[in-house]
């Protein structure tokens, strides 16, 4: 009965063990998967705040462009309702 108790607190001890080196490695994985991300976030970051300045410059464009061709359209058409007025 003593050998049995023995060998059940052996492979007791050594799932406990492989439990925590298991643990242990998971863990390890996870921080560097965790590094990884934090990179990826902040060169993701860096490439958008390089980038933003022409989405800005190509907005403004846009808008000046949809302001001009919006205000010539309402040039033109009280010019065309005045003609017909007249």
């Amino acid at each position: 009965m003593e050998i049995f108790l023995a060998v059940c607190a052996g492979l007791i001890t050594a799932a406990v063990i492989y439990c925590a080196v298991s643990f242990v490695t998971t863990m390890k994985q996870l921080c560097a998967t965790a590094r990884a991300v934090e990179y990826l976030a902040i060169n993701t970051n860096e490439k958008i705040e390089a980038t933003r300045g022409l989405f800005n410059a190509v907005s403004m464009v846009s808008n000046a462009a949809r302001s001009f061709w919006f205000k010539a359209a309402q040039c033109a058409a009280s010019f065309v309702t005045g003609m017909k007025n007249n």
